[in-house]
């Protein structure tokens, strides 16, 4: 038996639904952990209870958020992440909210060599508000970060 983990959060309310990377809700609490907040999901409030699973929809869009996770962590920027948005599945938007920061990924592919790009503008344009933009084809065109003014 082994116990499952909270890998992620989703905001409601006042509150915060835990939830493993296998979509299973664990637990419905009004602390916040320190792990991404996942928001844009589809499965309805009223069946974010315990036990449940996120619909089907928002389960195909955790495998692309668990990718996002991996190599965040590998590039050693996972703990910069504070939310993941997945209101886009062709667009997915990391939030980096305590440097003000918005990375827009596209579709969940090439996301090992999006995610360095990333990491090399977060410490680059260190202190400034804005978006990082890697959702482009990275083949012909560069990755760019635009300042917030």
């Amino acid at each position: 038996v082994k116990e499952r983990t909270t890998t992620f959060l989703i905001n409601i309310g006042q509150g915060y639904v835990y939830i493993n990377n296998q979509g299973y809700i664990l637990e419905v609490s009004s602390e916040k952990l320190e792990l991404p907040i996942i928001s844009g999901y589809i499965t309805a409030n009223a069946d974010l209870i315990p036990g449940n699973r996120l619909n089907n929809d928002d389960l195909e869009k955790l495998e692309v958020v668990l990718k996002i996770r991996d190599t965040a962590k590998s590039n050693e920027i996972l703990n910069l992440i504070t939310e993941i948005d997945i209101s886009d599945e062709d667009n997915y938007k990391i939030i980096f909210g305590n440097d003000d920061k918005v990375a827009y990924l596209g579709d969940g592919t090439n996301l090992s060599t999006k995610m360095l790009y990333v990491k090399a503008m977060l410490e680059q344009e260190q202190g400034k508000p804005g978006e990082i933009f890697v959702n482009i084809d990275l083949n012909t065109e560069y990755p760019f970060f635009r300042e917030r003014v």
